[in-house]
């Protein structure tokens, strides 16, 4: 099956190139999980963020974020390939940071610290 979001294809170029210029094998795990097919993408409910995650910690979502649940843990950095506007809108009260994952790989391009949930 071929991709055909050029969206999509240029995060997954971006980041195996990233991938590659610091040797940082996060950055193409996370391109081989984009190049599956999009319906076996992750949907994460911010439930599950204050289940799992704890307060600093910077998450990585390779599909879409919703906006089911409350979010109590505060002071994350939630990057993802989709938010949902709900789950946009929890982040910003919560006080934590959404970002795009090529934001999020650009800003820790060498992927210390990065927590990938599914």
């Amino acid at each position: 099956m071929v991709k055909t979001n050029p969206n999509l294809l240029d995060i997954i170029g971006s980041l195996k190139e990233l991938s590659y210029k610091n040797e940082a094998p996060i950055w193409k795990d996370v391109a081989k999980r984009l190049e599956k097919p999009t319906r076996t993408m992750p949907r994460v409910n911010v439930s599950k963020l204050t289940k799992y995650a704890s307060e600093g910690e910077t998450i990585l979502i390779p599909g879409k974020l919703l906006g089911h649940g409350e979010l109590k843990v505060g002071k994350l950095t939630v990057g993802a390939f989709q938010f949902s506007t709900s789950s946009l809108e929890k982040l910003k009260e919560g006080k934590c940071k959404a970002m795009t994952l090529l934001e999020l790989a650009k800003s820790n391009p060498k992927g210390t610290g990065i927590r990938i949930m599914k």
